[in-house]
């Protein structure tokens, strides 16, 4: 775990490198500690898939008591205390936290599924493989791009 500046108003608060479940839940657990529960100054958390970036109001901090130092020491220092409590609480038990489950239709004809054989091709499977791996599980969804998911359940390869 690192803590970093983002500018005057703002620390950078990281659990990882990589697109990793064990530290996204450490970020999600990180943003839902601070939102229940906010130091003075707090403005917001904007949790990414490995980091948490924290804003604050520098004037509302530095008014606030303990502990003592500049305003971004004083949230280092509020904020070394809670991520190191969900990052020790991460790394020895499942977290609790659950997204929500939604349903994202989908369509396999050719109109719809264009790539469906070249993906079926590069992965050495029928389409109708391809298919049934794609519907067979659940995923996380990281983010959405032009309506289409990030997914990396199985290796689409490269076109050129």
């Amino acid at each position: 775990m690192r803590i970093f500046p983002l500018g005057e108003r703002a620390l950078i608060v990281k659990f990882g490198v990589g697109i990793d479940p064990v530290s996204h839940r450490k970020v999600l657990e990180l943003t839902r500690t601070l939102e229940q529960n906010p130091f003075p100054g707090f403005h917001e958390a904007v949790p990414s898939y490995v980091s948490v970036a924290i804003y604050y109001d520098p004037v509302i901090v530095g008014k606030a008591g303990r502990p003592s130092g500049d305003a971004q020491s004083k949230v280092v220092s509020w904020l070394t205390e809670r991520a190191t409590r969900v990052h020790n609480a991460a790394v020895t038990s499942a977290s609790t936290f659950t997204g929500n489950t939604v349903e994202i239709p989908v369509c396999y004809c050719s109109e719809c599924g264009p790539d469906l054989p070249f993906v079926a091709e590069h992965n050495i499977l029928s389409p109708d493989d391809v298919i049934k791996i794609h519907t067979s599980g659940s995923y996380t969804v990281h983010h959405i791009v032009d309506g289409i998911e990030q997914l990396q359940h199985i290796h689409y390869g490269d076109r050129n």
